[in-house]
């Protein structure tokens, strides 16, 4: 058995999520993802990758109970990483562990079946080798939400629309490094004949985009879920992501549908995570514009 450690938010768990497969399909051997406690303490349906589980047929296991040996286990390494570096990589070696500190990373280099692994493993090259699997099991479940969000009198998601996703809440934090793509590199990207709808934490937007002609639509986490948002905007036409996994994910669906996807090139203001970093043969790319 294959053990992989869940991690981050939704759209860092779908890069998770597009390791398993590879791991399983690799080895032939089962795969276990292992929540953590912050998960196992939020709605797993509404905010992990959880609900994939049931349009999955492969070898690939959720676990949420008793979990906590594995992130012992995680604790004591990385505490002997600090202290012991040498000493850390040799007995993680010896007892396979994989853990990959570039988010960027992918573990095509594993000479031997790991038994734990941990990391981010952003590669885009490899979501795009199993891109109709990954795709037909999220877009069965984004099926069922739709209906979902149908019989709550959301019925806008039926028409032609596109959307955008405006990210801000935890990185203004980080905002130097990541930045904060401004509102100017979403207004020129976005179709005068469409109506459009923008997902974002940050609610003062509404004045920003009032003074536009186009009909839009602001929705956040106060009143859709994390997958339903996700849902919404996954089914647009014409999607302007912002520079977050979740908005890449969002992305990859709105293509996979044949629909257009713009991108910020660069990703992030300062930090150097390479050219092709999350680029996409259905992509189009904006000159990424971010705040001061």
């Amino acid at each position: 058995m294959i053990r992989i450690v869940n991690q981050g938010g939704l759209g860092n768990q779908l890069f998770i999520w597009n390791l398993a497969h590879y791991l399983e399909s690799i080895y032939s051997d089962r795969v276990v993802i292992y929540f953590g406690p912050d998960h196992i303490k939020s709605n797993l349906n509404q905010e992990t990758i959880a609900p994939l589980i049931n349009f999955c047929s492969h070898k690939i296991d959720i676990r949420t109970i008793k979990t906590w040996r594995v992130h012992l286990i995680l604790k004591i390494f990385d505490k002997l990483t600090i202290r012991f570096p040498k000493l850390s990589i040799q007995i993680k070696s010896i007892f396979r562990i994989y853990d990959v500190e570039d988010p960027t990373r992918f573990v095509d280099d594993c000479t031997k079946k790991p038994v734990l692994v941990r990391g981010f493993f952003q590669d885009s090259a490899e979501v795009w080798k199993s891109k109709e699997v990954l795709f037909e099991e999220i877009n069965s479940w984004l099926h069922e939400l739709k209906i979902s969000l149908k019989s709550k009198g959301i019925n806008f998601i039926d028409q032609t629309y596109q959307s955008c996703h405006v990210r801000r809440g935890d990185y203004r934090k980080i905002k130097e490094e990541y930045g904060l793509l401004n509102l100017n590199y979403y207004k020129k990207n976005m179709r005068s004949n469409l109506d459009c709808v923008i997902a974002s934490d940050e609610r003062k937007l509404q004045e920003e985009f009032s003074q536009e002609q186009i009909k839009y639509e602001l929705i956040s986490n106060d009143n859709f879920t994390t997958w339903e948002t996700f849902s919404i905007l996954s089914g647009s036409k014409h999607f302007i992501m912002g520079n977050s996994t979740y908005s890449w994910w969002a992305g990859f669906i709105v293509s996979m549908k044949g629909g257009s996807v713009i991108a910020p090139k660069p990703w992030f203001k300062a930090k150097n995570v390479g050219e092709n970093y999350l680029s996409l043969p259905g992509f189009s790319y904006s000159i990424a514009e971010f705040e001061n």
